[in-house]
């Protein structure tokens, strides 16, 4: 019974990065949502440049857009025209949408210690939660 309650609160330790992650990355797409919602419904040419903002929000994966202005980016935007596509791989829609998204479910893990399903800190036995020795000792 000890056995159980001790592992079972080992996999709820390790459920709070996966949780952490859930929340910064729904936080991150309903920002994102938001931010497209406001650019389409306003027709002012000059929407488009709150995007600036999302680059300090996504800042390593906003460097991707220093990559993608000396590509063909450009010339396949043009030959897509106002496609479903062309709005799917549309740079700040790949960038913050997907990539960024992703890169917030993954970032609290950066900062939670490996015991609550992080990267960092001393490693998690579950051997030692089961009464064995530690074959390290």
């Amino acid at each position: 019974m000890i056995i159980r309650h001790a592992v079972t609160e080992m996999d709820n330790n390790m459920n709070i990065a996966k949780r952490a992650g859930l929340i910064t990355g729904c936080l991150h797409i309903t920002g994102f949502s938001a931010t497209v919602m406001y650019v389409t419904s306003l027709h002012n040419p000059q929407a488009g440049l709150v995007w600036i903002y999302w680059i300090y929000i996504d800042m390593p994966i906003s460097l991707i857009y220093f990559a993608a202005a000396g590509s063909h980016y450009d010339m396949l935007m043009e030959m897509l025209g106002d496609t479903f596509l062309a709005q799917l791989i549309h740079l700040p829609h790949f960038i913050h949408g997907l990539l960024g998204t992703i890169w917030w479910y993954f970032l609290p893990r950066l900062f939670i210690q490996k015991r609550f399903g992080g990267i960092w800190g001393a490693a998690v036995h579950s051997h030692r939660l089961s009464g064995r020795n530690d074959p390290c000792n």
